[in-house]
C-alpha cells in the first residue's frame, strides 16, 4: 500500500512539475453519436513542451519525442469496455500492429469512468505514461507513443476531425 501511495505521489508531482513547463496547445470536446443524438463524451487537452515548426502542426506534434500530454476529462460516466474498444479500434486506425501491446495499455482502465474522472497520458524520456485513476502503466518507445498520439491528432479518430484541429488551435502560427 505504502508503495502505490509513493508511487501516486511521484505521478501526481511529476504531471505538476512537468504541465508548468509545458504549453496547452488545444483543447476540445470528444463526442459519439448513435442514431440522431450526440453526446459529449469527455473534454480532451493537448500540452507540449516545444511546438515544432512545420507547416502540418499535427504530424509534427504526434511524431516530435519532445515532452508532451494528453489530459481527458469526462463528462459523462463511460463503462471502462467501451472506451477499451474505442481506443482499441483507434489503434487499429493508426495501423499499429501490436496487439499485446494495446491489449497492456488498455489494462489501466480498470473501472468505469465518472463524470469528472480524470486520464492522463504522457510522453517524457522516451516514456508514455497513461493515468487513470489509481493506476498507472510506463511503456518505453517511440513506437507506441507516435501510435497514441495518431488517434487525436492522425487517422485514429475517423468521425471528428474538427477536434483534431481544436487540439493544435494554439500551436499553429
Amino acid at each position: 500500500m505504502k508503495k502505490l501511495l509513493c508511487l501516486l505521489a511521484l505521478t501526481a508531482v511529476w504531471n505538476l512539475a512537468h504541465a508548468q513547463d509545458m504549453v496547452k496547445t488545444g483543447e476540445g470536446i470528444r463526442q459519439k453519436s448513435v442514431a440522431f443524438l450526440t453526446f459529449d463524451v469527455y473534454k480532451i487537452s493537448h500540452y507540449a513542451a516545444t511546438i515544432p515548426a512545420a507547416e502540418d502542426v499535427r504530424a509534427a506534434l504526434a511524431a516530435s519525442t519532445g515532452d508532451k500530454k494528453f489530459e481527458l476529462e469526462f463528462l459523462r460516466d463511460v463503462e471502462a469496455d467501451k472506451i477499451k474498444d474505442s481506443l482499441d479500434g483507434a489503434y487499429k486506425n493508426c495501423d499499429y500492429k501490436n496487439k499485446d501491446k494495446v491489449k497492456e495499455l488498455l489494462s489501466v482502465f480498470k473501472t468505469d469512468f465518472k463524470k469528472g474522472d480524470v486520464v492522463t497520458i504522457a510522453y517524457s524520456g522516451g516514456k508514455t505514461t497513461f493515468t487513470s485513476g489509481p493506476s498507472v502503466l510506463s511503456v518505453d518507445g517511440d513506437e507506441i507513443m507516435q501510435a497514441t498520439w495518431c488517434i487525436w491528432l492522425g487517422k485514429g479518430i475517423t468521425d471528428q476531425k474538427k477536434l483534431k484541429d481544436e487540439l493544435v488551435k494554439n500551436a499553429k502560427k
